[in-house]
């Protein structure tokens, strides 16, 4: 049959189905009703909208907030005068002292000779077991088990014996004794001692004596001796080294949380004298130096506190620290280290342009920042007094309000060193 009248029998106007859509491809002509269309079309719209959704519901689960923080800092120059105590009441700021005894020896020519004579002495506790006061005058003397005889160069009062709770203790007093002749025979280990001058008597056996430490000292004849130059050089030389070993010392004592200054040491140096040492040849001697160094020391946290509250008027106790506290300068009244070991108040002066920072409480931010919304950020901003500046980037950029879970609210501070 002819082509157009193919077309033409085939598919008439009343015959198409309502809502069909006919579509002519070459000289076929194909019919595609509504219910095809659908078929086709629509699980890629709902796979389009699907896809929508998850990427909606993933940029909400996994946004956050940054919130970047620039702290509060401040250099003020400093010239205070302070005091602190051994013993503080309620904000007063406390100081202790840091005590090290070194000693330190070099060894010297011994070129020359020199004859000595010398007595032999030490400490020993008179003690007092009767229930009055024993008073014993000056040169009372005082006898060694092999028979050596010491003797008191000034009269002393041994205290009577006490009782408490039943339990009886002797009265007791400290004293020097010197040998009764010089020599090295006088010399001797902590013993016990009796006196002579009571024997017979019933206080003889009620007052005794006992060493505190060996009796020494004592000698005669001819002994090696430095020459002043060499002696000179000796204690130049140790007193340097000592000093430096004080110092090093007592530094490395110092715990992390204490801090002192070179102006709150003490150093006191004795006199270097011969020792009574052996030394690795005959023709040497040993020069001994001893010393003492006095530290002040001071608790870092509150000491910035006490810098801080005189600086700041507005200081309110909030956690603040000064990146140069190393660097300031105490000056104190020139004193012996005895009486700044028993002092229990200092007087002093700090001085220089300390570096202030406040600190920042990450997680006090988060928590006031937990669910908030985004136009309060300023007001809870401010309720901070350490920090100088604030700002706040919610991820998405729709969302007007911070994250209900802290972790996805991350801090950021600026580093204003």
């Amino acid at each position: 049959a002819h082509p157009k009248y193919f077309d033409e029998q085939l598919v008439k106007p009343h015959d198409r189905p309502r809502g069909a859509m006919v579509h002519q491809l070459g000289g076929a002509v194909i019919r595609e009703d509504g219910s095809s269309f659908m078929r086709t079309w629509l699980p890629w719209i709902f796979g389009i909208f699907g896809v929508l959704a998850v990427v909606l519901f993933a940029m909400n689960y996994f946004g956050g907030a940054t919130v970047t923080v620039t702290p509060k800092k401040d250099a003020i120059p400093m010239d205070l005068k302070m005091s602190a105590f051994k013993s503080p009441v309620s904000t007063e700021l406390s100081f202790s002292v840091m005590k090290v005894a070194l000693e330190d020896t070099r060894e010297v020519p011994a070129t020359g000779e020199k004859t000595v004579t010398a007595k032999a002495s030490g400490k020993i506790i008179i003690y007092n077991t009767q229930t009055a006061t024993q008073r014993l005058i000056k040169n009372t003397r005082f006898q060694s088990p092999a028979g050596k005889i010491y003797r008191i160069n000034d009269s002393v009062n041994v205290p009577k014996a006490t009782t408490v709770k039943g339990k009886t203790s002797p009265g007791s007093v400290e004293v020097t004794v010197y040998a009764d002749e010089a020599g090295p025979d006088f010399n001797t280990a902590a013993t016990d001692f009796t006196l002579p001058g009571l024997k017979g008597s019933p206080t003889y056996d009620k007052v005794y004596g006992r060493g505190k430490g060996a009796i020494t000292g004592g000698a005669s004849g001819t002994i090696k001796s430095v020459t002043d130059a060499d002696m000179k050089i000796a204690r130049d030389e140790l007193r340097v080294q000592l000093e430096t070993k004080l110092r090093t010392k007592a530094r490395s004592d110092l715990a992390p949380s204490q801090i002192s200054y070179d102006n709150g040491i003490i150093v006191e140096l004795e006199e270097a004298v011969l020792s009574k040492a052996e030394a690795s040849a005959p023709d040497k001697a040993v020069v001994l130096q001893k010393g003492t160094l006095y530290m002040v020391t001071f608790d870092k946290d509150a000491l910035t506190k006490a810098i801080v509250g005189l600086l700041v008027q507005t200081y309110k106790g909030e956690s603040v620290s000064i990146s140069n506290l190393e660097a300031l300068t105490l000056d104190m009244p020139l004193m012996t280290g005895t009486d700044l070991w028993e002092r229990d108040r200092l007087d002093f002066v700090f001085k220089g342009n300390p570096s202030l920072k406040w600190s920042i409480d990450e997680d006090a931010i988060r928590k006031s920042l937990y669910g908030a919304p985004e136009e309060s950020f300023k007001s809870i901003m401010a309720q901070f007094p350490t920090i100088e500046n604030a700002e706040a980037e919610i991820d998405p950029s729709w969302k007007r309000s911070f994250p209900t879970d802290e972790a996805d609210i991350e801090i950021n501070i600026v580093n204003v060193d």
